[in-house]
């Protein structure tokens, strides 16, 4: 792919965005860096295979607890569907926290295969999308 200096991309930012968003994305380059701006539609396309799957346990008091498998979360709740929006609400709070801090989690051995499922979850609108994401393992 061709880098485009940053000079270039600034002197003409508003065609180079109208160019992401109807074409496809832009490498740009500034000193040593490299950054590549794609549009939200690729970068979902680009995350289509992430998946995320839980297994669930029935507690001795008939609670489920749930587990997702993908990232070390897991909740609790009285019913299934109640498990599931309970570890919804905990995967999308990891996610806002591991954004507010990326530069120690991406950097972090153990954390950084979570980018891609963090960004997923991030762009997504809603907890009820969050919670479409989840796959119950058989």
């Amino acid at each position: 792919m061709k880098k485009e200096p940053i000079t270039n991309f600034r002197n003409n930012i508003s065609e180079n965005f109208d160019y992401v968003i109807r074409n496809k994305p832009l490498v740009i380059s500034r000193r040593k860096d490299t950054f590549i701006l794609s549009s939200k539609m690729m970068y979902e396309d680009l995350l289509e295979n992430i998946r995320y799957t839980y297994t669930i346990l029935i507690e001795n008091d008939k609670s489920c607890s749930i587990f997702l498998n993908e990232i070390d979360l897991f909740d609790n709740g009285a019913t299934k569907e109640k498990a599931i929006q309970n570890l919804a609400i905990q995967l999308l709070e990891y996610s806002e926290s591991y954004y507010q801090e990326i530069n120690l989690w991406y950097n972090s051995p153990n954390r950084k295969k979570h980018y891609p499922y963090i960004m997923k979850v991030l762009l997504k609108n809603s907890l009820e999308e969050v919670i479409g994401l989840l796959e119950e393992v058989q």
